[in-house]
């Protein structure tokens, strides 16, 4: 397959147009290039070098950088209604203007919106907080193709007139109507599984699936349609051989993958052309072509060509992380069947009668297949979360039967019942829900893994271990040696950059739509000042952000609440579950104890009064007061590198950093042995060198303190 030219473009367009996407074209083009020139024959080479140059300048001009001048000020908007959906208490709204252009809006009152009507509505721009590891608003834009995130004014009037929807919208309006009058379980499952809406899911059951590596299983995607077109394709089978079809010189289960088509367009067409399904899809329509014009046509080479074919049409989907998790388990998939069935020991197995055996074998498969699909697609997921669910594989063997049998199909079998008779789909899916209920309690396992490095670091050390044993592979892929070397090479780069982290000592403002928070770093030792709000859980905002600065153990917190006793005991039981506590206090113990207000000397909070004190860091002193910094940042004596990076009105004298109230990202003050240096995330994430070894910030592009600075209170 490597001599193949199809197989040389493919891959060459889907590394080219990633690369570009994630400006990382300078950095890995080298290594990209020599992997290519020792793995690939002299004419396949040519023609990767020559297609992957032409993805690198294509996606340089279709992901560069555009300028999204949204005024921050309400506007009058007049667009069509293209797609109505729930969205956590409000509705996400997608639609189009007058030009054509698609933007997105959120609000509750867009709940009463459908798809098809005109409208005339106030929306405002909705405000993003950028942190860490968070893509900036181009590529948040450009993976959705819209032109803009607004929120809808709801105070303000809203004139709609009706019209014609899209005949999918349309029928996805009705299941949504359809599912209100369900129960919050039986409505969340089938939001999920029919029409692609998770986040309806009552919140303890959401939880309860993450931590099991479940989550997957509740989004629509290529396992859906594969679930329902493999149903399908079983039923056609035995239909078709009872019947006398004349077959043309075509095998009978080409007929049936053909007729069981319908069924996979099912799931494409309820899912709103997801790019999961898509994907899914084209990969099915590009196999049966293969199958009918090219009859030993490999599916891995089938695979990169759909893939390739789809990121042509729509090059922004290489950005998606649906499309990019279905693509890597598809071909985790591919790949693990075929090792498995290449194994001479699993040949020499499989060629026993035996009933025992065989169930053996299945299971054993099946168990391969799920762990190495979870392996590959690990990378993106603790991009996501910032951790991996480690027994994934195993739960997904135990539970993999009730999601394909009966949770999935059941629910499209009541979406389609639905059309004809309501009450009949309510009752399916209310039995359903008690199932799914019973379902939930089985005792899967919930272990979870973080890495203790950053993540942006431990994405290198991914990298590196794959290019260095490519490498080796070249050199002697049957010896057992150079594995062994390969794995040294590896313990050794991960022990390089584990003791370059313990070295850094950084001070971290995120900015939350919810919660107030600053972290510590004391080289080995982490310090958490969180403010907490009534009803206002951290975990979803700040628990990712943490364990992706590999944050596993937080030595000291403190607490200061503004809330119940009992909320507060809440919030102390979800940290101790997610990270090793060491010791967590709250104000009135500082007020009390004014000893405990250090964390160590240079790092510490200073109470002034009940709702205002100082954060002090290695001579930086800010204040806060009920969680805010107050004011603006005045730096009088500031050195200035290259302060053009950070912002166009950064100047050598008196810097003016921030406003609080216009602040929308986060801040890092990183301390090295030159001194402590500054920088902000605004609008823009940082160049990728910067991003790729976060936080260890080089000097170039930051502002450099030279003294003690105060931020002044009202």
């Amino acid at each position: 397959m490597r001599e193949t030219p199809i197989f040389s473009i493919s891959t060459a367009l889907l590394v080219g147009f990633y690369l570009t996407f994630y400006h990382l074209t300078f950095l890995f083009s080298p290594f990209i290039l020599l992997l290519a020139f020792l793995y690939l024959k002299k004419r396949a080479f040519l023609i990767f070098v020559l297609t992957f140059l032409f993805s690198l300048l294509y996606g340089n001009l279709t992901f560069s950088e555009k300028e999204f001048s949204q005024e921050e000020k309400r506007q009058k908007f007049v667009v069509k209604i293209l797609k109505v959906e729930p969205f956590y208490e409000a509705c996400k709204v997608l639609a189009q203007n007058k030009n054509f252009e698609k933007l997105e809006f959120t609000s509750k009152s867009a709940c009463s919106l459908r798809p098809g009507q005109t409208c005339e509505l106030f929306l405002k721009v909705k405000k993003r907080f950028l942190n860490p590891y968070m893509p900036s608003l181009g590529e948040r834009l450009l993976v959705k193709e819209i032109i803009g995130e607004y929120v809808h004014l709801e105070n303000l009037t809203t004139f709609c007139v009706e019209g014609e929807a899209s005949f999918q919208e349309g029928l996805r309006w009705r299941l949504f109507n359809f599912s209100q009058g369900l129960s919050p379980l039986a409505k969340g499952l089938f939001q999920a599984l029919v029409l692609g809406v998770e986040n309806q899911l009552p919140f303890e059951y959401l939880e309860t699936l993450k931590s099991q590596g479940l989550y997957h299983q509740l989004a629509i995607s290529g396992f859906n349609l594969a679930i329902l077109y493999g149903l399908l394709y079983k039923l056609m089978r035995i239909f078709l051989s009872y019947t006398g079809i004349v077959r043309f010189g075509v095998p009978l289960q080409i007929w049936a993958s053909l007729f069981a088509l319908p069924g996979a367009f099912l799931i494409l067409l309820l899912s709103g052309f997801q790019p999961p399904t898509i994907r899914a899809f084209f990969f099915l329509i590009f196999l049966l072509l293969g199958k009918l014009l090219f009859r030993n046509t490999q599916a891995l080479l089938i695979l990169f060509l759909a893939g390739a074919f789809l990121v042509l049409l729509s090059p922004e989907l290489v950005g998606n992380i649906s499309f990019q998790l279905s693509f890597v388990a598809t071909f985790a998939l591919l790949i693990g069947d075929w090792l498995w069935r290449s194994s001479s020991f699993i040949s020499e197995a499989q060629a026993s009668q035996g009933l025992g055996k065989r169930c053996l074998l299945n299971s054993l498969y099946a168990l391969w297949l799920s762990l190495l699909v979870s392996l590959l697609t690990s990378p993106f997921i603790l991009g996501l979360s910032g951790e991996i669910p480690v027994a994934t594989p195993l739960n997904n063997l135990i539970a993999g039967p009730f999601w394909s049998f009966l949770f999935i199909p059941v629910s499209i079998l009541s979406a389609l019942i639905a059309l004809i008779s309501e009450p009949l789909a309510k009752f399916i899916m209310e039995l359903l829900a008690q199932i799914f209920s019973f379902y939930i309690e089985l005792p899967l396992f919930t272990l979870k893994w973080s890495p203790s490095i950053p993540l942006n670091l431990f994405y290198l050390l991914l990298f590196m271990g794959l290019f260095i044993f490519l490498l080796l592979g070249k050199i002697g892929p049957s010896s057992r040696r150079y594995i062994c070397v390969g794995l040294i090479l590896v313990l050794l780069l991960y022990s390089l950059l584990v003791d370059m982290y313990k070295q850094v000592e950084y001070l971290i403002v995120p900015k939350f739509s919810q919660n107030k928070a600053f972290l510590f770093k004391d080289k080995e030792s982490f310090y958490l000042f969180l403010w907490v709000k009534e009803g206002r859980s951290p975990s979803r905002e700040l628990f990712p952000l943490l364990k992706k600065l590999g944050v596993r153990r937080i030595d000291k917190i403190l607490l200061w609440r503004d809330t119940s006793e009992a909320n507060i005991g809440l919030v102390e039981e979800d940290l101790r579950r997610h990270f090793d506590i060491g010791v967590i206090y709250h104000q009135e113990d500082l007020a009390l104890d004014p000893a405990l207000r250090l964390f160590v000397p240079g790092k510490e909070i200073i109470l002034l009064g009940d709702n205002s004190f100082l954060v002090e860091f290695k001579g930086l002193t800010l204040q806060v007061v009920r969680g805010f910094l107050k004011k603006e940042m005045v730096m009088p004596y500031v050195e200035v590198l290259l302060a053009e990076r950070i912002s166009p009105s950064v100047s050598h004298e008196g810097v003016r950093i921030f406003s609080e109230r216009e602040r929308n990202f986060a801040l890092y003050f990183v301390n090295t042995e030159k001194g402590l240096y500054f920088f902000s995330e605004e609008g823009k994430r940082q160049d990728p060198l910067q991003r790729l070894f976060f936080p260890f910030f080089i000097d170039l592009g930051f502002v450099k303190i030279k003294s003690p600075i105060v931020l002044k209170g009202d």
